[in-house]
């Protein structure tokens, strides 16, 4: 069951037990086996005591469930239980989640900063780089940290290869090592007839990139360091800002959520939207944002 987890959800998961681990010791519980009375304890203490949002707990119980079911399978949903559930919806009562303000960069959006970004805003060889990963990014619901490396330092084991990207007549495919969905998958990017193609962008990129060895990092900066998600948010930032764009309500993972916006204002199923975006849950409903436009249009015809 652990090896099913991204190491990233892995290590959170192991901080959540510890935590509970600890909670059980100073109140003088017994860890195991875990009872619904202790977790219950546990909600309360977690939002009166340390003050965590409810999100953040739901977060906490999902690693207390993992836990106890690597060494009891048949452990019940804790989200099922119904005094879970209350305690639940009573803290969203009392603690409001934060709105995710974060926008989304739309096809409308992405034209503009990509028009900026030809008009030549760093070298030409990062101005084709940008290009290509922001296309990427949104056709390919991409997380920025999927794309991107932690640090300076490469892992050919995690971080995306240059032999990690192939190309078809039709489209290309990114085999990603690792994911927040856990394990490796591959995406892919449509040759589409549009100024504004994924496909294209790629290749002028790739024609630009210095020669290396398929082990090497996809993405160069100077240097021939690969390219960080501290990086590419400071590139972002930049782009937005000459786009005339505040960088307080975009970042990079609003690529994600303006192509699953873009998608549902187009019609795509929720069944497709899941599967395009590798969401395993109905968790993808929170990334859609309403479209003014559409919002507008509908108002309007329903004029007497």
């Amino acid at each position: 069951m652990r090896k099913g987890l991204a190491a990233s959800t892995l290590k959170t998961y192991d901080f959540t037990w510890r935590t509970f681990a600890m909670f059980c010791f100073s109140v003088g519980i017994t860890l195991k086996p875990v009872l619904i009375s202790n977790v219950c304890a546990f909600m309360c203490y977690c939002a009166t005591d340390r003050h965590l949002k409810p999100q953040y707990i739901r977060g906490l119980l999902a690693g207390v469930q993992f836990n106890v079911r690597c060494s009891d399978p048949g452990f019940p949903s804790l989200f099922a239980n119904q005094s879970v559930k209350l305690i639940l919806k009573g803290l969203i009562k009392t603690f409001p989640p934060v709105l995710d303000r974060r926008r989304p960069i739309t096809l409308s959006t992405l034209r503009l900063m990509l028009s900026k970004l030809r008009s030549g805003l760093f070298s030409p060889y990062i101005d084709a780089l940008l290009d290509a990963l922001f296309l990427l990014a949104f056709y390919a619901f991409l997380r920025p940290g999927e794309f991107t490396t932690a640090s300076l330092t490469f892992d050919s084991n995690r971080d995306v290869s240059f032999s990690d990207i192939s190309f078809h007549a039709s489209h290309f495919s990114l085999y990603l090592k690792h994911s927040k969905c856990g394990g490796a998958c591959s995406v892919i990017a449509a040759r589409i007839d549009s100024q504004f193609c994924p496909y294209k962008s790629m290749i002028k990129f790739l024609q630009l990139r210095p020669t290396s060895n398929p082990l090497s990092p996809l993405f160069l900066i100077s240097g021939n360091y690969p390219l960080t998600q501290r990086q590419f948010n400071i590139y972002l930032k930049q782009v937005l800002i000459k786009s005339g764009l505040s960088p307080l309500l975009y970042t990079g993972h609003s690529f994600r959520i303006g192509a699953a916006t873009s998608a549902a204002n187009q019609g795509v199923s929720s069944s497709s939207l899941q599967q395009l975006g590798r969401w395993s849950s109905s968790a993808f409903s929170s990334y859609i944002r309403p479209d003014l436009n559409a919002v507008l249009a509908i108002q309007r015809s329903l004029q007497p």
